[in-house]
């Protein structure tokens, strides 16, 4: 049994925030020694790939297998575990290959401990061991001149590629800080030690405008590859020095020197004498960084030198606040860093930047959030005046695209909002605003064909705030991360996505039904929310609500209908499917082991499958859906290659996928996919992008479809998949844009289609022959 999903588990926020702090822990082997049984069947030996890591990173591991003549044992069953360490096996079960090895990948948490820690490897009764070591090391580390800087960039990947499976609706930050500025003209000497495993980066500027670097803002960052060794940047702006590392797997250790020192809280490493220290030695400097876990946050000196916010300022008690209140956000949204599937929060940090000026009071966007100087919110931030701002702007971060819908941009934000400020301060700002009560009781006490929900909102994004906040109240403190779970397992098992209104609107309804075990149709129809009959329809069936919730509007009255439980299934997938075929579903080699749940209760697995829904080496998945006690799913998925021996991928705006239409591996039938993207909204709304048709040999149409640029691909997969087809049957592709169109022939893309419309003619049990429409000439589909 593998005990790594045990190690840490539901972690305190003191121990998040202050023992692990931001001290990046390493783990370093100490030995792997063969440790034998009795019986002597097997000697076994542990081999670490790398001997030291850092917090977050990935090593290999191999366990080699002799048996008793000290020949390699091949086909032997291998158990993992470790104890003592934050860390978990990607497979902690398998079997020894040929040469008597098994190999697979140990993950260091992020949020780990320092501690003596032991791998074990067993076969029977018989065992090996390796033993590591969780050590700190400082992330940014000043020379004591200040003319380097050792900075350890972690392997955070990319942020854009995260808020896929965590269904967020912006990035966070991908730079991350150095601890160093420049002026245009000075020259760095960046050593990387090493060489990258991935893409490792120099960004120089700043996010907002800042008089003290000349910029306006309106610059992105510069950004300069690196490569190992060392490396001279003459920067070409004033501006921050940051490190991007796009490893997920790999940190990098990198030694900048030239350009300015500035000022560095590290949570957990600095002290107050040695921060001090740096107040004064590095003066000059116009930032200065606060480093935490999950958080960093840049302020501009001139305004800690403010009397105002000189008087209260306290470097540990910023740090440890922002990580709380990211972590509380990540637990809102049921987001954890013990997760092993899609409840699971990766690793990477919120920037908080603080330029001269933007735009309304505070900001979220892509990569960053922007708490200006001017309208005092950076102030506000140091001196703990204003919680709301922290809260509402990273909450936009956290933000669910499959239910904001038009005009809930302001709205579902303050979810995660009003659910910190109970958490922190016991209050509802909702309670305390007899202006907004007095409102919403008039909208409510209207006749109910008169309630618009939709004008209601355009009002005050707090009037419909009410309602989401009377589901948290009446369904408990776990109702949104089960909500949020729901959104991601169903996203993550290729369900469609939203795209209209009416869409978001009525899979709400559905997803909030299905998580309060509750017919919340009458609640959303109090409100005046424009609910279609058919998703009233198919929540009709569920318990009706005991009390009409929506007539509470202070959060001390609320009554409580039922407690929404949360509990993610946690264990380890493994499966020795290395491909499946475009449109299949069905993957039954696939188990879990060690079926727990983040509670420690046992789990168990409800379903396995797969997931191929376009060409490619690494695009397909194959899952396993799990279920804990208390009904909680969570899906764990493993990458595949998807093949096809004829296939046409649609590609539309932005070259984002569409779906595809391909013939099936016996060539009895068509199979056609969606990705639940929009076609081409901008330019094609209104107007059919693209139609396929299926017609017998003979010219008469069997099957068609078309697609507008406000679609997806589900009209084709309707029509199409499943089709009968035969040889010498016609599809006939009309598309707006055929470079868009992409040909695959045993799984490699050979081109594009070239006319606006095509004929292809089914030959031999995949696409043969096509035809320009107007042209006889044929040509090889390739």
């Amino acid at each position: 049994m593998d005990r790594s999903s045990e190690v840490s588990r539901n972690p305190t926020r003191r121990n998040v925030i202050v023992a692990a702090a931001w001290a990046a822990p390493t783990v370093t082997l100490l030995a792997a020694t063969p440790a034998y049984a009795a019986s002597d069947r097997f000697q076994i030996s542990v081999v670490l790939w790398r001997t030291v890591v850092l917090a977050g990173e990935v090593l290999g591991l191999q366990v080699s297998v002799l048996n008793a003549a000290g020949a390699p044992a091949p086909g032997v069953p291998v158990a993992l575990t470790v104890d003592g360490v934050p860390a978990f096996f990607y497979q902690p079960v398998g079997t020894t290959a040929g040469d008597g090895t098994f190999q697979t990948l140990l993950r260091v948490r992020t949020v780990c401990e320092p501690g003596i820690g032991i791998v074990t490897a067993a076969v029977g009764s018989d065992h090996g061991t390796a033993t590591v070591q969780v050590v700190h090391d400082a992330v940014i580390a000043h020379a004591v001149d200040g003319s380097s800087t050792r900075v350890i960039a972690l392997p955070h990947g990319s942020q854009d590629d995260i808020i896929s499976p965590e269904n967020r609706g912006m990035p966070h930050s991908d730079p991350q800080p150095t601890g160093r500025w420049v002026r245009a003209g000075d020259v760095l000497t960046v050593h990387v030690d090493g060489t990258p495993s991935w893409w490792l980066e120099v960004a120089i500027g700043s996010r907002g405008p800042m008089a003290a670097f000349s910029s306006d803002g309106s610059a992105e960052l510069a950004h300069t590859v690196l490569a190992g060794g060392t490396n001279s940047i003459v920067a070409d702006r004033d501006g921050l020095v940051f490190l991007i590392n796009h490893s997920d797997w790999s940190a990098v250790v990198v030694t900048i020197a030239g350009g300015r020192a500035q000022p560095v809280w590290v949570e957990g490493v600095s002290t107050r004498t040695d921060f001090s220290r740096q107040l004064d030695d590095y003066a000059d400097a116009p930032i200065v960084t606060h480093v935490s876990d999950r958080v960093f946050a840049d302020v501009q000196r001139r305004v800690l030198d403010a009397p105002d916010v000189a008087s209260v300022y306290d470097p540990h008690e910023l740090a440890t606040r922002l990580d709380l209140i990211r972590d509380l956000t990540d637990g809102v949204y049921g987001l954890s860093y013990d997760a092993v599937g899609v409840a699971r929060k990766y690793s990477g940090r919120i920037y908080i930047a603080g330029p001269d000026s933007g735009g309304a009071y505070a900001f979220a966007t892509a990569q960053w959030l922007s708490l200006h100087v001017s309208s005092g919110a950076s102030a506000a931030m140091v001196k703990n005046t204003d919680l709301w701002v922290l809260w509402h702007e990273m909450g936009h971060t956290y933000q669910t695209p499959d239910y904001t819908w038009t005009g809930l941009g302001e709205v579902t934000v303050n979810i995660s909002s009003l659910a910190l400020q109970k958490q922190m301060t016991g209050q509802n700002m909702l309670d305390r605003s007899p202006g907004l009560q007095d409102r919403v009781q008039r909208y409510l006490a209207q006749a109910q064909e008169d309630r618009d929900f939709a004008a209601l909102t355009a009002e005050s994004p707090f009037y419909p705030l009410f309602l989401f906040d009377q589901l948290r109240r009446s369904f408990g403190e776990s109702f949104y991360p089960a909500l949020s779970q729901y959104y991601r397992v169903r996203r993550a098992r290729g369900a469609f996505r939203p795209q209209t209104d009416q869409q978001k609107i009525d899979l709400f309804v559905h997803a909030t039904s299905t998580v309060t075990d509750r017919n919340l149709g009458p609640f959303f129809r109090a409100w005046g929310v424009p609910v279609t009959d058919e998703a009233l329809a198919e929540v009709s069936s569920l318990p009706a609500l005991v009390h009409e919730i929506w007539t509470s509007l202070l959060s001390t009255d609320a009554p409580v209908e039922r407690i929404v439980p949360y509990n993610p299934p946690t264990g380890a997938l493994s499966s020795s499917i290395s491909s499946v075929y475009l449109g299949d579903s069905v993957a039954s080699d696939v188990w879990v082991d060690d079926l727990r749940s983040l509670n420690g209760a046992r789990s168990s697995l409800v379903e396995r499958g797969a997931l191929a829904l376009q060409v490619g080496s690494s695009t397909g998945r194959v899952y396993a859906l799990l279920r804990s006690p208390e009904g909680t799913l969570e899906i764990l998925q493993q990458t595949v290659a998807v093949t096809a021996v004829s296939a046409l991928e649609f590609v539309g705006f932005y070259d984002v996928m569409i779906g595809s239409i391909a013939i099936s591996a016996d060539g009895s039938q068509l199979i056609a996919t969606s990705l639940g993207n929009q076609a081409h909204p901008i330019y094609f709304a209104g107007q059919d992008y693209y139609t396929v048709e299926l017609c017998d040999a003979a010219g008469t149409a069997r099957a068609s479809a078309t697609v507008q640029g406000q679609d997806t691909a589900d009209p084709v997969v309707r029509a199409l998949n499943g089709v009968a087809c035969a040889e010498g049957d016609v599809l006939r592709v009309t598309a707006s844009e055929p470079g868009r169109v992409r040909v695959y022939q045993d799984s490699a893309m050979k081109g594009t289609l070239s006319s606006r419309v095509t004929t292809i003619r089914l030959t031999g049990g995949r696409f043969g022959d096509s035809r320009r429409e107007g042209s006889s000439t044929r040509r090889a589909l390739d």
